[in-house]
């Protein structure tokens, strides 16, 4: 796992008031080098982001469609998630069990499970129903929905590599 900046010095990523942005956050990245935005679905969207409190621990859940300036191949259907644990143990956020699907895309729908994933967490705060989170991650994706462990270079698979910034807000459990 990479080192992990100071929470502090990560927070500034999202220090921007709540109003003033004008989504509820972006992930940008690379689908098989090829340059990708993805803005943060809020909580009015269709299907919003969100997280809730489990066993101590939080379930994030990031949707994100295609930014302004995403490139011709992502369709405006096409619907990025992100979904993982997060625990704030002191200072230093961690994050597991990373999920990631990208649906409705010029490739088709992809997923990526835990073993196809990593991610880390630069930032990570809950303020009343807000969660403020920011990090980055890999993911080599496929066709379907496999378990197990896939070669970046396997038939149909591509890698997605990013970073995210996020508030997202408390779900209903």
């Amino acid at each position: 796992m990479k080192p992990i900046a100071p929470l502090a010095a990560a927070l500034t990523l999202a220090a921007a008031p709540i109003g003033a942005q004008q989504t509820d956050g972006t992930v940008t990245g690379t689908l098989d080098f090829e340059e990708r935005v993805w803005n943060v679905a809020g909580a009015d969207a269709e299907r919003p982001s969100g997280w809730q409190e489990t066993e101590g621990a939080l379930e994030a859940r990031i949707r994100a469609i295609p930014g302004a300036s995403a490139s011709e191949t992502a369709g405006p259907s096409e619907i990025l998630t992100l979904s993982f644990t997060a625990r704030q143990d002191g200072t230093t956020p961690e994050a597991e069990d990373l999920r990631v699907t990208l649906t409705g895309g010029a490739e088709g729908d992809l997923s990526a499970a835990p073993a196809n994933t990593d991610i880390t967490l630069n930032a990570l705060s809950v303020e009343g129903t807000d969660m403020i989170v920011a990090g980055s991650f890999v993911a080599v994706l496929t066709p379907g929905d496999t378990e197990e462990l896939v070669a970046a270079d396997a038939e149909g698979a591509v890698t997605l590599d990013g970073n995210f910034q996020a508030t997202i807000e408390q779900q209903a459990e």
